[in-house]
């Protein structure tokens, strides 16, 4: 299977031994990323921390930016994935499903510190927020059926699609300055989702 951030490359890796080059170099960027700004890095200290000549970096990636899409393309495409998984049991309640997108998009950022990094320094690429513009359709859909079952109307897809932009918004604030996320910022995020979720669909009872 070609591997989602294969757009991005030089040369897409066939054989085994050189996908797991490609993936050492990825968790080597991945790891520098969680205690340094992409701005900070250099692909020496990436090829350092992967255990690679620095020409098998430039073998794959074109620069140091080609590996922070393609990290964040990774990012991207877990995204919808841990939704699903939130929904995995209902929720007693409508608000409570609200919550748990919030919480479930938070626990990701504060698993990878990398994503944070990416995130916050707006390096992402036109083509990667394009990707990522794809993803928070999928998201919204996956939202928009999970929560239309408490409630009296399905809402459209612009309304999902602003609800995913809100809490996307909200979090940025929470995690600007809290690796941890802020707790007021984070309860905030949550309240409004729900406020906004709520005229949406119309919870009935």
């Amino acid at each position: 299977m070609t591997p989602v951030y294969a757009e991005g490359l030089r040369r897409v890796p066939t054989q085994q031994r050189s996908q797991r080059r490609v993936e050492a170099i990825l968790a080597a960027t991945e790891s520098l990323l969680a205690d340094h700004g992409p701005e900070e890095l250099t692909v020496r200290e990436i090829a350092d921390e992967a255990d690679v000549p620095i020409g098998t970096i430039y073998q794959f990636f074109e620069d140091k930016d080609a590996l922070f899409q393609a990290l964040a393309r990774l990012y991207i495409d877990a995204m919808p994935t841990v939704i699903d998984e939130a929904f995995e049991r209902t929720a007693a309640t409508w608000s409570a499903a609200v919550d748990r997108i919030v919480d479930a998009y938070a626990q990701m950022i504060r698993e990878r510190p990398a994503l944070r990094s990416l995130w916050l320094s707006g390096s992402l690429s036109e083509a990667t927020r394009r990707l990522e513009a794809e993803s928070d359709l999928s998201i919204s859909r996956r939202i928009a059926v999970a929560l239309t079952a408490y409630g009296s109307r399905k809402g459209s897809a612009a309304q999902w699609s602003s609800l995913v932009a809100l809490i996307d918004g909200l979090l940025h604030l929470a995690f600007r300055d809290d690796p941890a996320g802020d707790p007021e910022i984070l309860r905030e995020t949550r309240r409004a989702a729900r406020a906004y979720a709520a005229k949406v669909i119309e919870p009935v009872g």
